[in-house]
């Protein structure tokens, strides 16, 4: 492979001057078999400099065009190396954009934002129905008008959320106890510089002391974009900051993260904050996903999350043919959805059984929002508008391993795929659930019954389940929303849970529902007095309309609140809320 030094080519670094365009002149230049060596120092990419194409951004806010910092397109067998390189970026931009590219190694790079597009300020003082927060404007520009907070860049306005503005405890480093999504809607008021109040009613009142992360903008660019491609490596890259979703792989084959960081940029004023949602957010990949030895820490949104996606039948045009529509808001115009030969399932809506799996005869988008889709066999003859759809061939297995998910808001991991997952050897300091097993045709319509999951020698601390958000009744939570629940036909089958320690101030260790063949054994459960209990749950494992399951040969270290594992059988079921 060719060694290309990019500062020969003009791209050197602490310049000042915007790099994208002299990235994409070099890519065009050299599209295959080329390693690329980045001297160490700044570059900067600044969204007045960038392309704009349009994507859609599965998870994101539709918010075409998007804004392209360095963008890879039909490149093979390429490597981007860096020591010590930090890429710069200015407003709403995402830094890198992959699309149909095989055999790429992205390293030794961080990423981050001159001004972030979140910020944070610190609580310094309370009242009945105000707080007092001093927020640094040099590292987060704002002003105050209309009793409204906005923060701004150039190029950019935006209000501060009316939701999912975070309290972190300055002597834990943690979110506040009990404190997650619990900050109320407010109207903000400047009263000298640097200081603004907001009146609000708290349920929970922040603590003098300790810091709000101020969430702020749409979630229009991830940090890096992967589209259609195969066989991609992001080794030894942190990511102080980003836009929107961490790295973001749609669609793709067989991906491999190691050595990611993700966490607050220390030295440019954050205490808390690092990624504006979630760390790695993929979604209708194939083959094989592997993170191992990664770091995650003051996340906005779950550090890891792998999904399918649902769509529902609005038509039935013949017995082969179905008009499909993709109905969450942030999931939308998905060409690669399907394509011929692809294994497509039929999802009964209430109960989510499997109808069938057929073969892909033809696939269109006909708009964002709607596909026509036709088969090599008849549909089933049960099926009806308002029955699911789900991709069977763009399902991909994980490998977990040797990472540290600390924490933030919401919650640690999530997955949903039939194919076989394996977690193990990772510490878990989660706000929320550590784990969470979903799979849903009702909200995010992120789909994928789990089939084979080994979850084993894993550190789940005592800051997890510490705050409750959706889909969190357990430390680890296997909780499908399914509305109609049958024992007979389980939404996930198969989930071992063995040798893994638990570190627990409450009772719920295990909830699952709508799940058979469940093993938990073999673990350590150890009573931690950080925090009072307050959970729902009050039973260590809660089974609702399950199947089989073996529980046996646990170790109780300690005065743990409760051994009992309880049953509920349910036929019923309002549809759940979406997972913010």
């Amino acid at each position: 492979m060719e060694r290309i030094l990019l500062k020969d080519y003009g791209i050197e670094p602490n310049t000042g001057k915007d790099c994208s365009a002299v990235f994409q002149k070099i890519f065009t230049g050299h599209p295959r078999n080329a390693v690329f060596i980045l001297e160490p120092g700044r570059y900067e990419f600044r969204a007045e400099e960038a392309m704009s194409r349009d994507y859609y951004l599965s998870n994101s806010d539709i918010c075409n065009p998007r804004r392209l910092a360095v963008r890879m397109f039909q490149m093979e067998n390429i490597i981007i190396e860096g020591t010590n390189c930090r890429f710069i970026c200015h407003g709403q931009v995402m830094p890198f954009t992959l699309e149909a590219c095989r055999n790429i190694t992205l390293k030794g790079i961080s990423l981050d934002w001159e001004i972030p597009l979140s910020a944070e300020g610190e609580i310094v003082k309370t009242g009945e129905n105000f707080i007092d927060v001093k927020i640094d404007r040099e590292h987060f520009p704002y002003e105050v008008t209309d009793n409204i907070l906005y923060f701004m860049g150039k190029g950019w306005k935006e209000p501060v959320w009316q939701w999912g503005n975070t309290e972190f405890d300055v002597h834990t480093r943690r979110v506040a106890q009990h404190s997650g999504d619990t900050f109320p809607p407010t109207r903000q008021e400047e009263l000298a510089d640097g200081l603004v109040r907001f009146y609000g009613t708290f349920p929970i009142m922040p603590k003098i002391g300790n810091y709000l992360v101020l969430r702020h903008g749409k979630r229009i660019h991830a940090a890096v974009f992967m589209k259609d491609c195969m066989n991609i490596t992001l080794e030894n890259i942190t990511i102080y900051h980003s836009g929107g979703l961490g790295l973001l792989a749609q669609f793709c084959e067989n991906l491999t993260f190691r050595g990611i960081q993700m966490r607050p940029s220390f030295g440019e004023g954050r205490k808390f904050l690092s990624g504006h949602d979630d760390g790695i957010h993929l979604t209708g990949n194939r083959g094989q996903v592997i993170v191992e030895g990664c770091y995650f820490q003051g996340l906005m949104d779950d550090c890891l999350n792998l999904h399918g996606v649902a769509a529902r039948i609005k038509k039935i045009e013949n017995s082969h043919t179905v008009i499909g529509e993709f109905v969450h808001e942030q999931s939308k115009g998905f060409e690669d959805w399907a394509q011929t030969g692809h294994e497509i399932s039929f999802l009964k809506k209430g109960n989510m059984r499997r109808l069938a799996c057929l073969e892909t005869d033809c696939f269109r988008l006909l708009s964002p929002d709607m596909f026509r889709i036709s088969f090599r066999e008849g549909i089933p003859e049960e099926t009806e508008i308002g029955d699911s759809l789900e991709n069977m061939t763009c399902t991909a297995g994980l490998i977990c391993r040797n990472n540290f998910f600390g924490n933030g808001r919401a919650r640690g991991i999530l997955f949903t795929t039939p194919r076989p997952v394996i977690i193990e050897n990772n510490v878990f300091e989660s706000s929320g659930a550590a784990v969470l097993i979903a799979g849903d045709a009702s909200c995010w319509y992120e789909s994928g019954g789990c089939k084979d999951v080994e979850i084993r020698n894993n550190y789940f601390g005592d800051s997890c389940l510490t705050s409750s958000y959706l889909g969190g009744e357990a430390v680890i939570s296997i909780h499908p929303e399914v509305e109609k629940p049958e024992k007979e036909h389980p939404f996930h089958t198969n989930i071992r849970i063995k040798e893994n320690t638990f570190h627990i101030c409450d009772a719920p260790v295990l909830y699952a529902k709508s799940t058979d063949g469940l093993s938990f054994m073999g673990n350590r459960v150890i009573r931690s007095y950080t925090s009072e209990p307050w959970n729902e749950q009050k039973s260590m494992v809660c089974l609702d309309t399950c199947g089989e399951a073996d529980i046996r040969n646990n170790l109780f270290i300690g005065d743990i609140l409760s051994r009992e594992v309880e049953r509920k059988e349910r036929e019923n079921e309002e549809a759940g809320g979406c997972y913010p």
